[in-house]
C-alpha cells in the first residue's frame, strides 16, 4: 500500500472543479483562479459583501470562502434560507455566462449531509443572459418560486392554487411563496401526501419545460428538501413530451406516478427478471401505479442491501430507456431523510445502452455494480493513480467489484488534505469516463441506513454509455453532446456519429 500524500496532477485545460456547501463556507476543488474569483463576486454580490475569510488549501487549486451570516446552516430562519437560494440561482447563472455548468450533485460525505457540486466546462464560453429560476418543494405546506418570470407565477398559480382551499401567495423581493392550509395535509395519510407532492412537482417541471424552462441542477442545503434549477432556452423547441415519475418506498416498494402502461409492464418484467416474484400490482383514482415486492432476507445484510437496490435500480432504469424513457433527475422531496429520492422520467427516443452504477459506501470503499471487466480495470487504474494514499485491497464482493481505500474519504471532516483528495479524485474519474462515452444520467442514494438523521452512504452515480471508443482518454477530445441532448435527439444516429471521434 502505498503511502504518498502527494495529489494527483492536474491539467491546464482541466474541465472539471467541484464546489461543496458547508454550514457555514464554501469549498472549492480543481478551480483555477478566475473561477474562485467569480464565485467569490457572486457571493459579495448576491449575498451582500459577505466573505469575511479566504483559507487557500493544501493543494494548489483548492480554496476555502468562508462567510458571514452562515447561509448554509440548516437552523436558519425562512429569509436567510431565502437568501441561500437566491445566491445559488446568482451563482449558477454567472458561472453558466463563464462557460461552466452543473454536471452532478452529490453528497459524499456522510459527516455532513450536504451537496458537493461537480461543474464541467462548457465547449464554448456561454456569454449567454439565460436566467436561471428555483422551484422548492416544502412537504404540502410550501411551494417556492425564486427568480421565476411572470408567466411561470402565473401558470403555476392558475394550475396549482384552483385544486387547493385555503391557500395564498405571498410575493416579495422575486420570490413568490405559495402557501396551503397545514389542517389539510394533517387529515392526509402519509401515502396521500406524497401523491400530493408528487403532482405538484410533475406540474411545475411540464410547466417550466413549456415555458421554454429546462432542468438545469439540483442542490441539497440548508438540510431541508432539494432545490431545483432551471435554465431559460429560448432557442429550444419545449418538448411535448410526458413525464412520470418512479421511486422506491421504505424498502420493499416501487411507487409510479402517472405512469403509462407500458412503464407498468416493464417494472413488472424487470422486477421477474431480477428474482422478485412476490409482486402486488395495485393502482388507485389518481393515476398512481403501485408495484409491491418483498426482498426478503436480501434487506437484513448491510452490503447486500446496497448492491441488490442499486443492480435493481439501475436494471429499472436501463428497462426504462429501452422502451423510450429516460431519467431527466433525481429529487429529494421530504425533510424525512430516510425517504429515498424520485427519480423524473420524460419520453424520449428508445435505445438499449449499457449502465453500471459507481457507488461510495461506508466510510471508505468504492463499489461498482453492473460494470463489466473493461470498465472494472479502467476505473482501477485511475483510483490507484489518484488515490495517492493507497488502496488497501480490491476485489470481487457479494457480486460487486469493491475497492478500500487507505483512510476515510467518505468520513472527512473541514478542509484537509482527505476533503480535497477525495473529491480530486472523484472528478478525475467523472473526467475520465466522460472521455471514453460515459455520462451520469444521476445521482442518488437509495439506501435507508441512518443514525442521527443523516445517511450512512454517499450517494451512487448511475452512468450510461452514450458514445463508444477505445479506453485511452486524451484531454485533446472534442467535447461530446450533453446527456440531454443526446437523449432528445429524434433517433439515435448522433450515437454512430460520435465513433469518428474517437
Amino acid at each position: 500500500m502505498g503511502q504518498t500524500k502527494s495529489f494527483p496532477s492536474r491539467a491546464e485545460n482541466f474541465p472539471f472543479f467541484s464546489l461543496t456547501f458547508a454550514e457555514t463556507s464554501v469549498n472549492i476543488v480543481d478551480a483555477l483562479p478566475n473561477v474562485i474569483d467569480i464565485i467569490r463576486k457572486s457571493i459579495n454580490t448576491y449575498y451582500g459583501e459577505s466573505v469575511s475569510d479566504e483559507c487557500q488549501g493544501i493543494s494548489d487549486y483548492s480554496r476555502r470562502l468562508q462567510i458571514k451570516r452562515h447561509p448554509f446552516l440548516s437552523t436558519n430562519p425562512r429569509e436567510y434560507t431565502t437568501w441561500t437560494k437566491r445566491l445559488l440561482c446568482g451563482m449558477l447563472q454567472d458561472l453558466y455566462r463563464c462557460g461552466w455548468k452543473i454536471a452532478v450533485d452529490s453528497n459524499f460525505s456522510i459527516a455532513e449531509d450536504i451537496s458537493t457540486l461537480f461543474f464541467e466546462k462548457l465547449p464554448y464560453c456561454s456569454g449567454c443572459t439565460s436566467s436561471i429560476m428555483c422551484l422548492c418543494i416544502k412537504n404540502l405546506e410550501k411551494i417556492q418560486l425564486i427568480n421565476a418570470p411572470a408567466e411561470m407565477i402565473a401558470a403555476v398559480g392558475k394550475d396549482i392554487l384552483e385544486d387547493v382551499h385555503q391557500s395564498f401567495t405571498k410575493k416579495y423581493d422575486n420570490v413568490v411563496e405559495y402557501h396551503f392550509s397545514r389542517s389539510s395535509s394533517r387529515n392526509c395519510s402519509k401515502r396521500n401526501q406524497r401523491l400530493i407532492i408528487r403532482e405538484r412537482l410533475l406540474r411545475c417541471v411540464e410547466i417550466s419545460q413549456s415555458l421554454n424552462y429546462f432542468y438545469f441542477g439540483t442542490a441539497h442545503v440548508n438540510g431541508l428538501t432539494d432545490c431545483i434549477f432551471f435554465i431559460q432556452d429560448a432557442s429550444r423547441t419545449p418538448p411535448m413530451q410526458s413525464c412520470c415519475l418512479f421511486t422506491v418506498v421504505n424498502s420493499k416498494r416501487i411507487e409510479l406516478y402517472k405512469g403509462p402502461s407500458e412503464i407498468v409492464e416493464a417494472s413488472e418484467q424487470c422486477l421477474k427478471e431480477n428474482d422478485v416474484f412476490d409482486i402486488i400490482k395495485t393502482s388507485d383514482h389518481s393515476g398512481q401505479s403501485t408495484l409491491t415486492f418483498q426482498l426478503g432476507g436480501q434487506w437484513l445484510n448491510y452490503t447486500k442491501r446496497i448492491t441488490y437496490i442499486s443492480r435493481l435500480a439501475t436494471r429499472l432504469i436501463q428497462k426504462f430507456r429501452e422502451i423510450g424513457w429516460n431519467v431527466i433527475t433525481t429529487v429529494s422531496l421530504s425533510t424525512d431523510r430516510r425517504e429515498k429520492p424520485i427519480f423524473v422520467l420524460r419520453k424520449c427516443c428508445p435505445a438499449s445502452l449499457p449502465y453500471f452504477v459507481l457507488c461510495p459506501t461506508g466510510t471508505d470503499k468504492i463499489r461498482l455494480i453492473d460494470a463489466d471487466r473493461e470498465i472494472i480495470d479502467f476505473i482501477s487504474n485511475i483510483v490507484r493513480q489518484t488515490w495517492t494514499i493507497g488502496v488497501q485491497c480490491e476485489g470481487v464482493e457479494n457480486h460487486n467489484y469493491c475497492f478500500q481505500l487507505a483512510d476515510m474519504p467518505w468520513n472527512s471532516l473541514g478542509f484537509g488534505r482527505i476533503f480535497e483528495l477525495s473529491r480530486m479524485m472523484m472528478s478525475r474519474i467523472l473526467f475520465e469516463l466522460n472521455s471514453i462515452g460515459w455520462r451520469i444520467v444521476c445521482s442518488a442514494d437509495l439506501t435507508a441506513n441512518r443514525a442521527f438523521g443523516r445517511s450512512l452512504n454517499p450517494h451512487c452515480w448511475f452512468l450510461d454509455r452514450v458514445a463508444y471508443s477505445s479506453l485511452n482518454p486524451c484531454f485533446s477530445l472534442p467535447p461530446l453532446p450533453s446527456y440531454d441532448d443526446v437523449i432528445n435527439e429524434e433517433d439515435l444516429s448522433v450515437i454512430s456519429v460520435l465513433d469518428g471521434l474517437f
